[in-house]
Protein backbone atom coordinates (compact mmCIF):
# COMPACT_ATOMS: atom_id res chain seq x y z
CA UNK A 1 0.00 0.00 0.00
CA UNK A 2 1.14 3.75 0.55
CA UNK A 3 3.12 3.43 3.90
CA UNK A 4 4.48 6.74 2.87
CA UNK A 5 1.32 8.36 4.34
CA UNK A 6 -0.51 5.89 5.89
CA UNK A 7 1.60 3.75 8.31
CA UNK A 8 0.07 0.64 9.86
CA UNK A 9 -0.11 1.94 13.89
CA UNK A 10 -0.97 5.53 13.79
CA UNK A 11 0.88 7.46 10.86
CA UNK A 12 0.62 10.67 10.07
CA UNK A 13 -3.12 10.04 8.42
CA UNK A 14 -3.25 6.28 9.71
CA UNK A 15 -4.14 7.06 13.44
CA UNK A 16 -7.14 8.92 11.65
CA UNK A 17 -8.88 6.40 9.67
CA UNK A 18 -7.25 2.94 11.68
CA UNK A 19 -3.86 3.28 9.40
CA UNK A 20 -3.90 -0.58 9.00
CA UNK A 21 -6.84 -0.69 7.29
CA UNK A 22 -5.80 1.70 4.59
CA UNK A 23 -2.72 0.29 4.43
CA UNK A 24 -4.05 -2.61 2.71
Amino acid sequence: GRRRVRLGSGGRRGRRVGGDALRR
